[in-house]
């Protein structure tokens, strides 16, 4: 897995694979400022090649994780897409939610990557927005 910043001053994660699973979803930080309790959502444009599912997921504070799939499709065009948070669900595969639904006053870190069946992946992101005032 290589993190770069493209010209464009896009982040791209670029990904070879081996044996073995074929998946990669850094874990990016939030500012402590950073409440998205005000957010309806998330706008994000990128672009996947491969042939893989790109997917994003937001980490709960007490370890839990809610995950979006299938945010774009792997053709290596450039693809915008709204990521409302009510689309947001538990991630079977993490820690079960003791609170049992999605507190955004309780995200701490985002993940965005993808899953791969072949052994070469990109997904370049060149923007990200939370979306504010549709509530």
């Amino acid at each position: 897995m290589k993190m770069s910043v493209t010209p464009d001053n896009h982040w791209l994660l670029s990904s070879t694979f081996g044996t073995g699973s074929t998946w990669v979803y850094p874990i990016l930080a939030l500012p402590a400022s950073m409440d998205l309790s005000k957010a309806d959502g998330l706008l994000v444009r990128a672009r996947l090649t491969g042939s893989g599912h790109a997917y994003f997921l937001l980490d709960k504070r007490n370890g839990s994780i809610y995950a979006v799939s299938n945010i774009i499709p792997p053709d290596g065009q450039w693809h915008t897409r709204y990521l409302p948070f009510a689309e947001f669900a538990a991630l079977g595969a993490a820690k079960a939610d003791v609170e049992g639904k999605l507190i955004l006053s309780e995200v701490r870190s985002v993940q965005i990557g993808a899953s791969d069946t072949s052994q070469v992946m990109d997904l370049e992101v060149s923007d990200l927005y939370g979306v504010f005032g549709q509530k």
